[in-house]
């Protein structure tokens, strides 16, 4: 068993071949293109439980598989990642605590690429993101996720420029959900 790696294509080309940029111990996975193409970022695990993930780059010209650059550590899994004109949104579990199943709950994330500052845009304690319905979807300055509230899933829109917003009862619903 090998853990799970990128690999490239060139369509276009005459004789298509698969070239594997990454060569990361703990795997590779939900890969996000940077704006210009040239390179990709993803989540990979750190240590052998990869409980622990962080998110890398790496530049898909490279020639030899290797291991991508830290862009940043969001100090629990991550479950996926969106591309944001501003830098990457992730819905992530902030716990590296393989026995803490109490109250966990999966949030949405904001990560600049300008200042590498890490924000939480939903509140840790009232908003659980569903990350088996998808990643999260960018519409102008919302973003939308699907929220677990008192048993459903509900479609919701945070705006991006949220910081530690709960989504209170009232809060409508998306109108695309409708």
């Amino acid at each position: 068993d090998k853990a799970a790696q990128l690999f490239v294509v060139d369509l276009i080309a005459a004789e298509p071949v698969a070239r594997q940029p990454t060569a990361d111990p703990e795997g590779a996975a939900h890969p996000v293109p940077t704006e210009d193409g040239r390179a990709v970022r993803y989540v990979r695990g750190v240590g052998p439980n990869e409980i622990a993930q962080e998110i890398a780059t790496i530049d898909l010209a490279v020639t030899e598989p290797g291991t991508g650059e830290v862009v940043v550590r969001p100090g629990g899994s991550v479950e996926a990642l969106t591309a944001h004109s501003t830098g990457l949104l992730l819905l992530s579990v902030s716990t590296t605590d393989p026995t803490d199943y109490t109250a966990r709950t999966c949030g949405l994330f904001h990560w600049d690429a300008g200042n590498g500052r890490l924000a939480r845009l939903t509140d840790a304690d009232t908003v659980d993101i569903d990350a088996a319905a998808g990643p999260p979807v960018v519409l102008g300055d919302q973003v939308l996720v699907a929220v677990q509230h008192r048993g459903p899933v509900e479609l919701r829109s945070v705006p991006t420029t949220a910081d530690n917003t709960p989504l209170a009862a009232e809060t409508t619903t998306h109108p695309f959900a409708t």
